[in-house]
């Protein structure tokens, strides 16, 4: 599949040989093996080496939410999937990182703009319940540089992606106005008419007759 290469996270995009008559048309059997090859080595490292560095950085920080402990809890995955633990006391934590790292996942596969929504509400969520828990009712039994530490990389994150989504909306408007033809006295973008006019360079003086 093909990637939109103007966008600063890469999205996968239909690819124009293949019309959606004939996806419709394929047998399940023959879509289950298609999308299995999809998760082939061979197919997957490709597409992640074309992921921006905001990207990687959310793909990465969403796997580490996912499989490994944070302050507040062990490995999510692990936690949610243990049934030893019949509380769901113990399974808070867990579920709200298993949550927030499928969220930034799912903002380092798509655009700026919903990257900065989706994971963005991921980073603010985290940073909000570790700030509420372990500085104002003190229940997380971790150091201050730790807990500070991790709430300050989630607010870093959430601005970085802002940031990122705000440039990615300027840069269209950008190259639309620099692509307009314009004003050699004024610099004010021309009309339809007037562009075809300066075209068409000075018209020849008028023929005296008399």
């Amino acid at each position: 599949s093909a990637y939109d290469s103007s966008s600063p996270f890469p999205t996968a995009m239909a690819s124009s040989s293949a019309p959606a008559a004939s996806h419709s048309a394929q047998p399940p059997a023959s879509r289950v093996r298609a999308a299995l090859g999809c998760l082939r080595p061979s197919s997957v490292l490709p597409m992640l080496s074309e992921l921006s560095l905001l990207s990687k950085v959310l793909l990465a920080h969403g796997a580490l939410d996912v499989l490994l402990p944070n302050p507040t809890t062990a490995s999510p995955l692990l936690r949610v999937l243990d049934r030893q633990f019949i509380s769901k006391k113990k399974r808070g934590w867990a579920w709200l990182f298993l949550m927030c790292g499928l969220m930034k996942a799912h903002g380092a596969m798509s655009d700026a703009k919903c990257a900065a929504c989706v994971a963005g509400w991921a980073y603010f969520a985290q940073a909000v319940a570790m700030t509420t828990e372990g500085f104002y009712h003190g229940s997380i039994p971790r150091a201050t540089k730790v807990m500070g530490s991790n709430i300050c990389f989630c607010v870093a994150m959430l601005v970085w992606l802002q940031v990122n989504a705000v440039r990615s909306g300027r840069a269209p408007a950008a190259s639309t106005s620099s692509s307009s033809p314009r004003s050699p006295s004024s610099g004010a973008p021309l009309s339809p008419s007037g562009a075809q006019a300066l075209a068409a360079g000075p018209s020849a003086p008028p023929k005296d007759v008399s």
